[in-house]
């Protein structure tokens, strides 16, 4: 079972569900643990926090905590982790990977730099390990790139040189919309820009090849996602 962690304060969650559904289609047995501030997850399954223990959703199970799950079961368990969570109690094999995933706001890198400060000084295990970062909903793909990176290179990781950027685009945010409304996950109309996106991280993140994960989106498209 490998671990990814997508790590920040941001809303994050149409990024981990594509992936998700990415990875579910691929025939991976995929599970999202619910690590955000307040549990948002909760609100797209309808139903409570004390009800969610691990729930079906679109091809992939949820669970707000892995007491509740068989993790040896799943190929893939993907965490959304907020910057309200105060500690990250597991462990950390070398196929598990970590992400950073931010807007460009400046409070939000501010708060996101403190959160992995204190998370990397309470466990020595992330000191040197490789993180991808992520910019969603990026308005100047290059400025940001150098701002954010600037901001979080004295922490004591190792930065990926290209970031991956996800252009904002009011599209995108309907699209988003109307998956949370139908309890859908629908990747069909989102831009280019964005698959290129989802292409590059999965890829980044399994080491399939590029025409690995391109197979696995033509298939989700064929299926309706």
């Amino acid at each position: 079972m490998k671990q990814w962690l997508f790590m920040g304060g941001c809303d994050k969650r149409d990024l981990l569900l594509y992936t998700c559904k990415m990875m579910a289609l691929g025939g991976s047995k995929v599970l999202l643990v619910d690590w955000t501030d307040g549990h948002s997850y909760r609100y797209l399954i309808k139903t409570g926090i004390e009800e969610l223990a691990v729930t079906e959703y679109n091809g992939f199970d949820i669970t707000w905590s892995t007491e509740d799950a068989e993790l040896a079961e799943y190929n893939y368990c993907l965490y959304d982790i907020g910057t309200a969570r105060e500690s990250i109690d597991m462990q950390l094999v070398g196929e598990d990977r970590l992400v950073w995933v931010s807007t460009s706001d400046h409070c939000e890198l501010g708060r996101s730099k403190e959160w992995l400060h204190n998370i990397c000084k309470q466990y020595p295990q992330f000191h040197g390990r490789e993180i991808q970062p992520v910019l969603i909903r990026a308005l100047d793909a290059i400025r940001n790139h150098d701002y954010a990176l600037d901001l979080l290179t004295e922490l004591p990781l190792v930065w990926k040189e290209k970031m991956i950027s996800i252009p904002w685009n009011e599209g995108n945010e309907e699209i988003r919309f109307s998956n949370e409304h139908t309890g859908m996950i629908r990747m069909k109309r989102i831009t280019r820009a964005y698959k290129q996106a989802l292409i590059e991280l999965v890829r980044e993140l399994t080491g399939w090849t590029r025409t690995e994960v391109r197979g696995v989106f033509r298939h989700a498209e064929r299926r309706g996602a």
